[in-house]
């Protein structure tokens, strides 16, 4: 997650994740998930 290059890859560079909190909350959400989680299907 302290890698911008990577962070930003597929994004036409684009970094989405400039602020700590917001990195936070993603490995805190990345962390949480596990074989018992629910999946979650973005909307089309």
């Amino acid at each position: 997650m302290v890698n911008v290059t990577h962070r930003s890859a597929g994004t036409n560079g684009v970094d989405r994740l400039t602020d700590p909190e917001q990195r936070r909350r993603l490995i805190r959400f990345v962390l949480s998930i596990d074989a018992a989680a629910v999946p979650m299907y973005p909307p089309r």
